[in-house]
């Protein structure tokens, strides 16, 4: 999956996609070591809406993100609405059954399947959003080694998310993608690696790294422990 970004977004587009990216319904899945937005939904609800396509969906059936579904079609894993894939993220012919308009958000990159398939191989990175000035806040929800990309294994520990006192203060270390980490130096959240924010999302945390360019989805996270509370 390519890069994506969030920005100038419907209020209710946004509302509604935000709360498909929560850890009920959304992770990041591995074909290998490609990331994938995996959404789970048993139908498309206003205000999104279908570019074209059916927006229910049954098991073994897929919806695809509008920028997904170029890629996609250009890598020639399909043709057309009603093709099948074959051995998606190990599901066996599962049907493009829909393209969805874009959104200017992350679900523009995203595969989307019932509840019934998201519960078989709904496996992967646990992701959650927040909502933040007409964008959309992305966080990677990082509980034990193997949910950490492997693009980053090497870098992230569950050790190195554990909080700590700084000054006398708890303070959560956390790492943020490529992409992300650009957009908040540049709106001056912060300048370099160890620098502190008193007030990210109602936590004290330090930036124990920028993580290293990808050019996927994964560039736009925060990666964060899973027992942060963000709000």
């Amino acid at each position: 999956m390519k890069e994506g970004s969030t920005k100038n977004v419907p209020a209710d587009v946004l509302k509604e996609v935000n709360s498909l990216i929560a850890p009920a319904t959304a992770v990041i899945a591995y074909e290998e070591d490609d990331p994938e937005l995996l959404v789970g939904i048993d139908e498309i609800k206003p205000p999104l809406a279908l570019a074209e396509g059916t927006k229910t969906l049954k098991d073994r059936e897929l919806i695809l993100g509008s920028e997904e579904g170029i890629m996609m079609k250009e890598e020639g894993e399909y043709a057309r609405i009603g093709d099948k894939i074959d051995n998606f993220l190990g599901a066996p012919d599962t049907t493009v059954i829909g393209i969805l308009q874009p959104t200017g958000t992350v679900l523009d990159f995203a595969h989307i399947v019932s509840d019934l398939t998201f519960g078989v191989i709904g496996t992967g990175t646990v992701v959650t959003s927040l909502p933040d000035e007409g964008s959309l806040k992305l966080f990677a929800l990082v509980g034990s080694k193997s949910v950490i990309p492997s693009a980053f294994r090497s870098i992230i520990t569950p050790f190195s998310l554990e909080p700590r006192l700084i000054n006398e203060k708890r303070t959560t270390p956390i790492f943020v993608g490529w992409n992300e980490a650009q957009m908040m130096i540049n709106k001056g959240l912060f300048t370099n690696q160890g620098d502190i924010i008193d007030d990210f999302f109602g936590n004290r945390v330090i930036i124990a790294g920028i993580l290293p360019r990808t050019g996927t989805i994964l560039d736009q996270f925060h990666y964060i422990p899973a027992s942060l509370n963000v709000k």
